[in-house]
């Protein structure tokens, strides 16, 4: 049973849209910079479909995000600086929908170059705090990292692993290597994307991952690596879910 859930800060009274041209004193923003207002509650509630510059949130405001069932908020700009408050969900009101902030900007020429100095300032596709707070409560996803119960092979689609995970469709993870030799140059760590999973699959099996795309490297389980082998043979074309 999932617990209530209190404390909602899209639920909060005397919120003010962000669509709501009364909220800007006429005008909804489109384009540059913008400032919230003095000592007020914004909320966005769906799609900003305009490439902003910087969201300045002042000490006395927050901005918060809505859910939507429908699609995911999407919000477009080169940065922000919160000296307020940036909120989606609570601990204890966790954000059960899709938000995607992008940030925009092209890299600085001097960014790099010795001797010179940095114009990145702290927005620059970032998000400041000066003195703010930045709450963002998503879904918990469980546990952050599993130990395999088997092998994989190159070419392989799916893996083993030892605890039963809550991870969905669409997510990706990294399979780490298990080669001697590992450097940012050379390495097997690979990124694969979630197609399915089956919760218990055989005995001594947490969850069963099928990918989308397969392993492009060997990764080895054994005792070496804390693995261990399952007590029964996982078939992947007929996944045997236990109750």
């Amino acid at each position: 049973m999932n617990e209530p859930r209190t404390n909602c800060p899209h639920q909060e009274t005397g919120l003010l849209s962000w669509h709501n041209s009364n909220t800007w004193g006429g005008q909804v923003p489109s384009s540059g910079d913008v400032t919230l207002p003095s000592n007020s509650k914004v909320i966005i509630s769906q799609t900003v479909t305009s490439v902003l510059g910087v969201i300045s949130v002042p000490s006395s405001s927050e901005l918060i995000f809505d859910e939507n069932e429908s699609s995911p908020i999407t919000l477009d700009v080169s940065g922000m600086d919160v000296q307020g408050a940036l909120r989606a969900g609570s601990e204890t009101c966790r954000y059960s929908t899709e938000l995607i902030i992008t940030l925009h900007g092209s890299r600085p020429i001097d960014l790099n170059i010795q001797g010179q100095s940095n114009t990145a300032v702290p927005t620059y596709k970032g998000i400041s705090i000066n003195g703010g707070i930045i709450s963002l409560h998503g879904k918990r996803y469980y546990p952050t990292w599993t130990r395999l119960a088997e092998a994989v092979q190159a070419g392989q689609s799916y893996l083993l692993v030892q605890e039963q995970v809550n991870w969905e469709p669409g997510q990706e993870i990294v399979l780490t290597t298990t080669a001697i030799h590992d450097s940012r140059e050379w390495h097997k760590n690979e990124i694969m994307t979630i197609d399915y999973i089956v919760n218990s699959p055989v005995p001594g099996v947490g969850s069963a991952i099928h990918f989308t795309t397969p392993a492009e490297h060997d990764h080895i389980a054994n005792g070496s690596y804390q693995a261990r082998s399952p007590s029964k043979q996982y078939d992947p074309q007929f996944p045997l879910v236990v109750q």
